[in-house]
């Protein structure tokens, strides 16, 4: 039997590199790939690992992916997503 394993989840933007910056400081993952059109952040062990990938078009309707995190302290956890926040995301 093939292992089989998943490596990693990709985002479509249209700015990698800053969206990569707020995750990383939200969820202290490492910086990895670091270009303009396509950045990486993940756990030290490469467990984890999130890309973002430029792309041209705009969103254009409601995204299909989301990303779960848990915090014990959500209310901290809430405070410090404000922080790294590049813009009002709401």
């Amino acid at each position: 039997m093939v292992h089989v394993r998943f490596r990693e989840i990709v985002i479509d933007c249209t700015d990698p590199r800053t969206l990569a910056a707020f995750w990383a400081g939200f969820t202290g993952y490492e910086r990895r790939a670091w270009h303009e059109d396509w950045a990486t952040i993940g756990t030290p062990d490469e467990h984890m690992i999130i890309g973002f990938q430029q792309v041209p078009e705009g969103k254009v309707v409601k995204n299909r992916v989301h990303l779960d995190f848990y915090a014990a302290e959500e209310e901290a956890a809430a405070r410090r997503s404000r922080r790294w926040a590049p813009h009002d995301c709401g």
